[in-house]
């Protein structure tokens, strides 16, 4: 099953209950550093993700599955707050101007000023001083004549309507990206200073600086700032008059409303971006942990539920997607309603292709762990060749929304691209795919060839070449294999060896390679395409044996192949 994106299958709950019978005494939060240290699952900076482990854990034991070491003693009574120190807050009443320099003090880490700023928003602000939610930063508002102030900004709220339809939000997006907005849970300007237009600038000040000082405290950027503002009370002239973007009203419902009563007062809802490309950050499809191969306490029933049984979808969807595959193989040339065979399940078949969760990584991800355990299956001493190709799919004559170009001009054929690396045996048995991307491209972009230098390796379409061979490479170091060499033919065609042999790297000659090569049968047409003044080169290995014997293999590599 997965949960929070983690794949915790038979194998992980049988070592979770290994771990807790071995006699160690672990504490749940040790326990949760040891299977956060198995996946992998960290924050940006760095640091486990402790409390998400946890709270997958209480779910396991919950339904049976895991039983957790007895939990300590933990005193749930509310602390009585520390009374505010009586400070004294300057009294101002003068133009912007007249304050001189004003700065953003960060307060986190320093205890005298955590003090001041605790003691102010209980003094002050109708909140209190928190608890605040999540990461948060705290700052002072300060200029030469004191302590104007004070503002914080903690973990965005989980679910608000206004806002999530604003970006277009589906519901496995804004899982995914929810931590790159972060929420203005407090902003006060003490009551004495009476200061025109201070609080619009002060706020122009945090936008600028919040996402430099969230990133050397968590490890990344925000992309967007949220804030609500109680219209009863205060009219957030503030915020619009420092170009924040007004949404609506929420629901009056609250962090702890699972009962939908909607108990707290509606208030307004203001956001301002930090970045200009926040939209295409936001709605960016989420970024999938690697599902590694691993023994099933049950085999499965049929090669459906082999290749999508693990789908990062819920037990429904993926249900119905293997449903759809059963189908589409029974029937392969058949159109989607005559595979389904039935109005019910044609419905259904797309109401699951328009689901804003099924998107094409999701449902790639269980086949990559699939034949990546096909691939740990060949015995000792097979090779593995991972072809990889782009393929351009015509879709000129439907009118579908969200296709590119794929020929010479930006009018002609329209289309898809589709970059796949399909793992196979030397004698041609698929294994199945170790990487395939699917793009469009933009007309808006089209034919500034002349642009591309100055574009990063990332913004460029050849990047999906490096991108598959690093697919390639994770999978060969995941079954502790030696990736030998790499080789590039032409600007079409691209090979990656695999050998699954544990003997010494300079056993692997330059002649094995070549003999390689030839088996696969490439077309000397292809390989021909380098000497039209092709520049793809060759893509290196990490151990550089790769990179030496393709040096070596240059001057006559056109002779090894067949005519």
């Amino acid at each position: 099953m997965v949960i929070a994106g983690r794949d915790f299958n038979d194998e992980v709950i049988a070592r979770i209950r290994a771990t807790v019978r071995s006699g160690v005494d672990l504490t749940r939060g040790a326990l949760a550093r040891v299977v956060c240290g198995w996946f992998d699952w960290r924050h940006a900076d760095g640091r486990p993700k402790e409390t998400s482990c946890r709270i997958v854990l209480n779910k396991l034991e919950r339904r049976g599955l895991i039983e957790l070491p007895a939990a300590r003693e933990v005193s749930f009574l509310a602390r009585r707050p520390r009374p505010a120190e009586p400070m004294q807050w300057p009294q101002i009443e003068a133009g912007l101007s007249k304050l001189g320099r004003i700065e953003l003090v960060v307060v986190n880490g320093d205890k005298a000023l955590s003090r001041q700023w605790r003691a102010m928003m209980q003094a002050h602000h109708p909140l209190g001083d928190g608890p605040l939610c999540g990461a948060q930063l705290r700052y002072l508002i300060r200029s030469e004549q004191g302590i104007l102030g004070g503002l914080s900004f903690s973990a965005a709220a989980w679910r608000l309507g206004v806002r999530d339809e604003w970006i277009g939000w589906s519901e496995g997006t804004r899982a995914a990206r929810l931590a790159l907005i972060v929420g203005n849970s407090r902003f006060l300007i003490v009551p004495s200073v009476q200061v025109k237009n201070l609080a619009s600038h002060v706020l122009g000040l945090a936008s600028r600086q919040l996402a430099g000082d969230w990133q050397r405290h968590y490890g990344y950027k925000p992309v967007l700032i949220e804030s609500f503002v109680d219209s009863s009370r205060y009219p957030g002239a503030c915020y619009r008059a420092a170009n924040w973007t007004d949404l609506g009203m929420t629901q009056g419902r609250g962090r702890q409303d699972r009962a939908r009563q909607g108990q707290v007062g509606r208030k307004q809802v203001f956001v301002y971006p930090l970045q200009r490309n926040w939209r295409k950050l936001l709605t960016a499809p989420p970024e999938l942990a690697r599902l590694m191969p691993s023994v099933r306490a049950k085999p499965p029933l049929d090669w459906a539920e082999e290749e999508f049984g693990r789908c990062r979808l819920s037990e429904r969807l993926t249900q119905r997607l293997m449903s759809m595959a059963r189908d589409f193989w029974a029937r392969p040339m058949a159109n989607l309603p005559e595979a389904c065979g039935s109005a019910t399940k044609m419905q259904a078949a797309y109401r699951f292709l328009a689901n804003d969760d099924v998107l094409f990584e999701t449902l790639l991800q269980p086949h990559y762990a699939a034949t990546e355990q096909r691939i740990s299956e060949l015995g000792e001493g097979s090779v593995v060749l991972v072809p990889q190709d782009t393929t351009s799919v015509n879709y000129t004559q439907l009118s579908i929304e969200g296709l590119g170009p794929i020929g010479t001009t930006a009018d002609g054929a329209q289309g898809l691209h589709l970059h796949s690396s399909l793992a196979m045996t030397v004698q041609g048995v698929p294994l199945g795919f170790v990487d395939a991307q699917c793009w469009a491209r933009d007309p808006q972009t089209f034919g500034k060839k002349a642009q591309r230098h100055a574009l990063a390796i990332e913004q460029k379409e050849s990047y999906r070449w490096l991108k598959s061979y690093q697919a390639v490479a994770a999978v060969q170091s995941a079954i502790h294999s030696s990736l030998w060499s790499v080789w590039a033919i032409g600007k079409r065609t691209s090979m990656s060896c695999l050998p699954k042999r544990r003997s010494s790297r300079r056993d692997r000659s330059y002649s094995f390679v070549l003999s390689t090569i030839a088996k696969c049968k490439t077309n000397r047409r292809a390989c021909s395409r380098r000497s039209r003044g092709s520049r793809s080169p060759a893509i290196k290995s990490s151990n550089c044996l790769g990179r030496r014997i393709v040096q070596r293999a240059r001057p006559n590599w056109r002779s090894a192949l067949p005519r």
